[in-house]
C-alpha cells in the first residue's frame, strides 16, 4: 500500500504522516467488512500487486488497484482485473484519474474481457472518468 500511495502522489496529494507513512482510512475494513474484498497478485511466489473491491449500494468497484513496476506490461493486471470482476457477477463501475497514463485503455481492455452486452464510458468531472458494464 505505500508504494501504491507513494506513486499515486504524482496524479493526486496524498499527505505523509509524521513517521513518514501515507495513510490509508479503509485498509483494515476489507478485511474485517462483508462488503470489501481484499485481492493480492503474485507472480512466481512473489506479492506482485494488489486489489480494493467495494460492494456500492447499485455496483461493484475498484477501490485500488496496483501492480509493481517490474510486473507491468506483462499481462498481470490485465490477467488479475478479469478475474477478479469475474467473482463478483452484477453491474460495476470502474473510476479513475485521466492523469493517471492509460489507465482508461487498460479497464477498457479488461472490459471487453468481461462484459455482457454494452460498456458505457463517461466523465464524472475534468480529472476523473469511469466506465460501466454488467457481467454475469
Amino acid at each position: 500500500m505505500q508504494l501504491y500511495l507513494y506513486e499515486f502522489t504524482e496524479f493526486h496529494d496524498v499527505p505523509m504522516s509524521k513517521n513518514g507513512e501515507y495513510d490509508y482510512l479503509y485498509l483494515d475494513c476489507y478485511w474485517t467488512e462483508k462488503k470489501r474484498h481484499p485481492y493480492l497478485f503474485f507472480r512466481r511466489g512473489e506479492l506482485a500487486g494488489f486489489a480494493l473491491v467495494r460492494e456500492e449500494e447499485e455496483h461493484y468497484s475498484i477501490a485500488e488497484f496496483f501492480v509493481l513496476r517490474k510486473f507491468r506490461q506483462r499481462g498481470l493486471g490485465l490477467a488479475c482485473a478479469t478475474d477478479i470482476i469475474g467473482r463478483h457477477k452484477g453491474k460495476w463501475k470502474i473510476e479513475f484519474l485521466d492523469a493517471n497514463g492509460n489507465v482508461g485503455k487498460f479497464w477498457g481492455r479488461v472490459a471487453s474481457n468481461v462484459a455482457n452486452g454494452e460498456v458505457e464510458e463517461g466523465k464524472i468531472d475534468n480529472a476523473r472518468s469511469y466506465i460501466q458494464f454488467l457481467t454475469e
